[in-house]
């Protein structure tokens, strides 16, 4: 049973309706009644309807961010660079770390790496990108917006270039999820991979153009035929309400970070002149905020945040520290050093001042020389 009350879908599993199928190799394994496969297709439509993808297209419920980016690099190799010899992929070498490193193990089979310098505001340079493709080019990788800089690429005129030149685009939305309105059937996108989460749970998948012929990364039984094993509907369901969340009131939430984002510029400028706000010219997602202040290391001043209870981030878990980030778009090793992110996801106007107080503490304090 599907019922829609208060916005969540129930799933009444109990059903003992079964159907046999046989894989082709002797084996045999059940399948969902025909109860369970309308339960299936109303939460897959939620998740299309999120992405603006349409209903044919290949979907794939990962075990996180790592498992589906490594099932689209090594698809990709295997469908589409294997036999054609086309065995160039472009990147950028701030992708997380798990697309970079399935980059590594393709190197041994003759695949060529090459990257995507990016200018200090934060952008990808497009008249670098047109100059790297080649007729071996087969696959194009990029992040829409990067969680932790937070700049929006120009992803249509990447769109663009795929198109004239024949190449695969596959785009990681991780950054982008909840904070712009996404859209894989306007955008041209070939795969796109996602991660969220919620209530301290991650949910992660990949949806793919049926052209893209996507091939499993762990084989075996399941009705999920590009991942073996059972398919787990009801983390499907957990995804699908976790979307359905980031989706309500999309805009009015956009607004009220760039509100918030705003004004804490603002008062960062009047009361911290020292410090930097990175990427101003730049469009970027409405509750990222890049800061810099040359008084202190980037790890000092996170953890002394962090010890006012201001979460920030300086990067090194799933992607690259941001201090190499900022470090490669050329931007000076001062300002790189000392840089942290702010995320604002959590934050409302009445904490602006106690985020601001925090800082002027810690101001004070050095000046003082009671800082260590």
């Amino acid at each position: 049973m599907v019922s829609q009350e208060n916005k969540e879908i129930i799933l009444d599993l109990s059903s003992q309706e079964i159907q046999v199928v046989d894989d082709g190799h002797g084996c045999f394994w059940t399948q969902f009644s025909n109860k369970r496969y309308e339960i299936l297709k109303t939460l897959l439509g939620k998740v299309y309807d999120f992405f603006g993808a349409l209903s044919h297209y290949d979907f794939v419920l990962t075990d996180g961010l790592e498992e589906a980016i490594s099932q689209v690099v090594k698809s990709h190799y295997q469908r589409h660079m294997f036999s054609s010899g086309k065995c160039h992929i472009i990147t950028s070498s701030n992708m997380p770390s798990a697309f970079l490193q399935a980059l590594d193990e393709l190197k041994i089979f003759g695949v060529e790496v090459s990257y995507i310098k990016y200018n200090a505001n934060g952008l990808l340079d497009v008249d670098h990108l047109k100059s790297i493709i080649n007729p071996r080019t087969s696959l194009i990788s990029m992040m829409w917006a990067h969680p932790i800089t937070g700049v929006i690429q120009p992803l249509h005129d990447v769109t663009e270039l795929c198109r004239s030149h024949d190449v695969s685009l596959h785009v990681d939305m991780t950054g982008a999820i909840g904070q712009l309105d996404i859209s894989m059937e306007d955008t041209g996108i070939d795969y796109m991979t996602f991660s969220c989460t919620k209530n301290s749970k991650n949910y992660a998948g990949i949806i793919a153009k049926p052209l893209m012929q996507l091939m499993p990364l762990i084989c075996g039984y399941g009705i999920q035929k590009l991942k073996g094993g059972d398919f787990n509907l009801e983390k499907l369901e957990a995804l699908s309400k976790c979307l359905d969340l980031l989706k309500e009131d999309l805009y009015g939430r956009i607004l009220e970070k760039t509100t918030i984002k705003k004004q804490l510029v603002s008062q960062f400028k009047q009361t911290l002149p020292e410090s930097n706000v990175l990427f101003e010219t730049s469009e970027t997602l409405p509750s990222v905020l890049v800061l810099s202040w040359k008084a202190f290391h980037s790890e000092h001043l996170s953890y002394l945040l962090m010890g006012k209870n201001i979460a920030v981030s300086i990067g090194g878990y799933r992607f690259p520290a941001l201090k190499r980030i900022l470090l490669e778009m050329g931007i000076e090793d001062k300002t790189a050093q000392s840089a942290i992110c702010l995320n604002l996801e959590r934050i409302t106007l009445e904490d602006l001042p106690k985020i601001l107080t925090a800082f002027v503490e810690i101001q004070l304090s050095y000046k003082r020389g009671g800082i260590s």
